[in-house]
């Protein structure tokens, strides 16, 4: 496989609660060098509106295309 075109990343299973207490499943994606911590700060910084991450799991390793 040529790296060229490809890049390592890891799906997380994130669920986190909004401000008006709604409750929200998303599949996010991250590089392989994110740690669980550094996942969870990215989180925190690109939501709005957002109360408590519930839960953070890493769910697999998967392949990113290059385009």
């Amino acid at each position: 496989m040529n790296e060229d075109y490809w890049s390592d990343v890891t799906v997380y299973n994130v669920c986190f609660r909004t401000e008006d207490n709604r409750l929200i499943n998303k599949m996010l994606i991250f590089p392989t060098s994110f740690n669980e911590s550094t996942v969870k700060e990215s989180i925190e910084k690109s939501f709005f509106k957002l109360k408590k991450i519930e839960l953070i799991e890493e769910f697999q390793e998967a392949l990113l295309i290059s385009l």
